[in-house]
Protein backbone atom coordinates (compact mmCIF):
# COMPACT_ATOMS: atom_id res chain seq x y z
CA UNK A 1 0.00 0.00 0.00
CA UNK A 2 1.39 3.46 -1.35
CA UNK A 3 1.59 6.10 1.62
CA UNK A 4 -0.54 8.32 -0.40
CA UNK A 5 -2.94 5.75 0.24
CA UNK A 6 -2.69 5.63 3.30
CA UNK A 7 -2.73 9.20 4.23
CA UNK A 8 -6.06 9.26 1.95
CA UNK A 9 -7.70 6.79 4.07
CA UNK A 10 -6.42 8.29 7.16
CA UNK A 11 -8.33 11.75 5.76
CA UNK A 12 -11.29 10.36 4.65
CA UNK A 13 -12.10 9.23 8.29
CA UNK A 14 -10.80 12.09 10.42
CA UNK A 15 -11.44 15.45 8.76
CA UNK A 16 -13.62 17.56 10.12
CA UNK A 17 -17.57 17.25 8.60
CA UNK A 18 -17.39 21.46 7.33
CA UNK A 19 -17.80 22.13 4.07
CA UNK A 20 -13.64 22.92 3.06
CA UNK A 21 -12.15 20.93 5.95
CA UNK A 22 -8.54 20.79 5.93
CA UNK A 23 -6.70 17.93 6.09
CA UNK A 24 -5.37 16.11 8.94
CA UNK A 25 -1.54 15.34 9.36
CA UNK A 26 -1.46 11.87 8.83
CA UNK A 27 -0.01 9.69 11.51
CA UNK A 28 0.02 5.43 11.10
CA UNK A 29 0.77 5.29 15.03
CA UNK A 30 -2.19 7.53 15.99
CA UNK A 31 -4.52 5.26 13.01
CA UNK A 32 -3.35 2.54 14.56
CA UNK A 33 -4.16 3.90 18.05
CA UNK A 34 -7.50 4.77 17.05
CA UNK A 35 -8.55 1.33 16.03
CA UNK A 36 -7.14 -0.50 19.12
CA UNK A 37 -8.93 1.87 20.97
CA UNK A 38 -12.04 0.91 19.28
CA UNK A 39 -11.23 -2.93 19.69
CA UNK A 40 -10.62 -1.96 22.86
CA UNK A 41 -13.85 -0.64 23.79
CA UNK A 42 -15.91 -3.10 21.90
CA UNK A 43 -13.65 -5.89 23.74
CA UNK A 44 -14.52 -4.27 27.50
CA UNK A 45 -18.12 -3.69 26.50
CA UNK A 46 -18.88 -7.14 25.88
CA UNK A 47 -16.46 -8.49 28.69
CA UNK A 48 -19.26 -6.45 31.21
CA UNK A 49 -22.19 -7.97 29.82
CA UNK A 50 -20.83 -11.78 30.00
CA UNK A 51 -19.10 -11.11 33.86
CA UNK A 52 -22.60 -9.17 34.58
CA UNK A 53 -25.32 -11.57 33.22
CA UNK A 54 -22.78 -14.97 34.47
CA UNK A 55 -22.62 -13.84 37.89
CA UNK A 56 -26.18 -12.34 38.06
CA UNK A 57 -27.37 -15.45 37.20
CA UNK A 58 -24.87 -17.77 38.74
CA UNK A 59 -26.52 -15.91 42.03
CA UNK A 60 -29.91 -16.17 41.37
CA UNK A 61 -29.84 -19.91 41.06
CA UNK A 62 -27.65 -20.37 43.96
CA UNK A 63 -30.13 -18.10 46.03
CA UNK A 64 -33.44 -20.32 44.57
CA UNK A 65 -31.62 -23.40 45.53
CA UNK A 66 -30.93 -23.01 48.72
CA UNK A 67 -34.74 -21.62 49.25
CA UNK A 68 -35.92 -24.94 47.58
CA UNK A 69 -33.70 -26.93 50.09
CA UNK A 70 -34.43 -24.71 53.40
CA UNK A 71 -38.25 -24.44 52.66
CA UNK A 72 -38.94 -27.69 51.25
CA UNK A 73 -40.01 -26.40 48.01
CA UNK A 74 -40.61 -28.75 45.42
CA UNK A 75 -39.13 -29.72 42.00
CA UNK A 76 -39.64 -26.75 39.88
CA UNK A 77 -37.90 -24.80 42.15
CA UNK A 78 -35.07 -27.14 41.56
CA UNK A 79 -35.36 -26.37 37.80
CA UNK A 80 -35.94 -22.54 38.21
CA UNK A 81 -32.37 -22.70 38.98
CA UNK A 82 -30.52 -25.20 37.33
CA UNK A 83 -32.39 -23.10 34.31
CA UNK A 84 -30.10 -20.11 35.90
CA UNK A 85 -27.28 -21.52 36.32
CA UNK A 86 -27.39 -23.05 32.56
CA UNK A 87 -27.88 -19.62 31.57
CA UNK A 88 -24.83 -18.36 33.51
CA UNK A 89 -22.84 -21.33 32.04
CA UNK A 90 -23.95 -20.74 28.34
CA UNK A 91 -22.88 -16.80 28.70
CA UNK A 92 -19.33 -17.68 30.36
CA UNK A 93 -18.20 -20.65 28.06
CA UNK A 94 -19.43 -18.14 24.89
CA UNK A 95 -16.92 -15.68 26.73
CA UNK A 96 -13.90 -18.57 26.67
CA UNK A 97 -14.46 -19.22 23.07
CA UNK A 98 -14.41 -15.55 22.50
CA UNK A 99 -11.19 -14.56 23.80
CA UNK A 100 -9.71 -18.25 22.65
CA UNK A 101 -11.10 -16.11 18.87
CA UNK A 102 -9.33 -12.92 20.05
CA UNK A 103 -5.78 -14.44 20.39
CA UNK A 104 -5.59 -15.44 16.80
CA UNK A 105 -5.71 -11.51 15.61
CA UNK A 106 -2.65 -10.04 15.31
CA UNK A 107 -0.97 -6.93 17.19
CA UNK A 108 -1.42 -4.65 13.68
CA UNK A 109 -4.01 -2.25 12.34
CA UNK A 110 -5.83 -4.63 10.51
CA UNK A 111 -5.50 -7.18 13.29
CA UNK A 112 -7.65 -4.58 15.75
CA UNK A 113 -9.85 -4.24 13.16
CA UNK A 114 -10.60 -7.43 12.42
CA UNK A 115 -10.44 -8.51 16.53
CA UNK A 116 -13.27 -5.37 16.54
CA UNK A 117 -15.88 -6.16 13.80
CA UNK A 118 -15.65 -9.84 14.75
CA UNK A 119 -16.56 -9.02 18.55
CA UNK A 120 -19.36 -6.44 17.52
CA UNK A 121 -20.61 -9.81 15.32
CA UNK A 122 -20.18 -11.56 18.61
CA UNK A 123 -22.15 -9.40 20.61
CA UNK A 124 -25.11 -8.64 17.46
CA UNK A 125 -25.48 -12.41 17.33
CA UNK A 126 -26.24 -13.21 20.70
CA UNK A 127 -28.59 -9.90 20.93
CA UNK A 128 -30.64 -11.55 17.66
CA UNK A 129 -30.40 -15.26 19.45
CA UNK A 130 -32.01 -13.47 22.80
CA UNK A 131 -35.10 -15.60 22.43
CA UNK A 132 -33.25 -19.16 22.88
CA UNK A 133 -30.79 -18.37 25.64
CA UNK A 134 -32.74 -15.98 27.69
CA UNK A 135 -36.55 -15.67 27.30
CA UNK A 136 -37.96 -19.45 26.57
CA UNK A 137 -35.80 -20.57 29.84
CA UNK A 138 -36.91 -17.43 31.56
CA UNK A 139 -40.34 -18.25 30.61
CA UNK A 140 -40.35 -21.65 31.27
CA UNK A 141 -39.50 -20.60 35.31
CA UNK A 142 -42.33 -18.24 35.04
CA UNK A 143 -44.80 -20.35 34.08
CA UNK A 144 -43.40 -23.26 36.22
CA UNK A 145 -43.73 -20.50 39.25
CA UNK A 146 -47.44 -19.27 38.33
CA UNK A 147 -48.84 -23.15 37.64
CA UNK A 148 -47.84 -24.18 41.10
CA UNK A 149 -47.27 -21.54 43.20
CA UNK A 150 -50.31 -19.21 42.16
CA UNK A 151 -51.80 -17.99 45.53
CA UNK A 152 -53.77 -15.50 44.85
CA UNK A 153 -51.19 -12.93 44.78
CA UNK A 154 -51.57 -9.20 43.45
CA UNK A 155 -51.34 -9.06 39.45
CA UNK A 156 -48.25 -7.16 39.88
CA UNK A 157 -46.34 -9.50 41.54
CA UNK A 158 -46.90 -11.94 38.69
CA UNK A 159 -46.12 -9.13 36.08
CA UNK A 160 -42.78 -8.59 37.56
CA UNK A 161 -40.51 -11.06 35.82
CA UNK A 162 -42.19 -10.49 32.01
CA UNK A 163 -41.69 -6.87 32.64
CA UNK A 164 -37.84 -7.38 33.67
CA UNK A 165 -37.41 -9.80 30.64
CA UNK A 166 -38.87 -7.24 28.28
CA UNK A 167 -36.74 -3.99 30.09
CA UNK A 168 -33.30 -6.46 29.52
CA UNK A 169 -34.42 -7.03 25.73
CA UNK A 170 -34.35 -3.65 25.35
CA UNK A 171 -31.50 -2.51 26.74
CA UNK A 172 -29.38 -5.20 24.70
CA UNK A 173 -31.04 -3.46 21.76
CA UNK A 174 -30.34 -0.08 22.50
CA UNK A 175 -26.76 -0.94 23.37
CA UNK A 176 -26.30 -2.95 20.30
CA UNK A 177 -28.01 0.15 18.09
CA UNK A 178 -26.34 3.01 19.87
CA UNK A 179 -22.95 1.33 20.31
CA UNK A 180 -21.54 -1.89 18.50
CA UNK A 181 -23.06 -1.26 15.28
CA UNK A 182 -21.88 2.35 14.88
CA UNK A 183 -18.69 0.95 15.61
CA UNK A 184 -18.71 -1.69 13.51
CA UNK A 185 -19.71 0.25 10.59
CA UNK A 186 -16.62 2.64 11.11
CA UNK A 187 -14.19 -0.07 11.51
CA UNK A 188 -15.71 -2.28 8.41
CA UNK A 189 -15.38 0.88 6.31
CA UNK A 190 -11.86 1.23 7.76
CA UNK A 191 -11.07 -2.32 6.56
CA UNK A 192 -12.40 -1.87 3.25
CA UNK A 193 -10.25 1.11 2.28
CA UNK A 194 -6.87 -0.87 3.49
CA UNK A 195 -7.89 -4.41 1.96
CA UNK A 196 -8.86 -1.76 -1.50
CA UNK A 197 -6.33 0.15 -1.37
CA UNK A 198 -3.22 -0.98 -3.97
CA UNK A 199 -0.14 -2.08 -2.48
Amino acid sequence: MKFEDIENIWNSQFMDESPHPDPVDFDPAVAEKRALSEAIAIEQQTTYFEIGISLIFAILGAITFFDAIVDKEPWHSYASALISFGIAVYIYMGRLHRLRDDAAYKDSLLGYLEQGIANSDYQIKRANNFVWWFLLPSLSTYILSMYFTFDGRPLWVWMFQPLAISLFYVAIRYEIYKSYQPRKKFLVSLREQLTNAEP
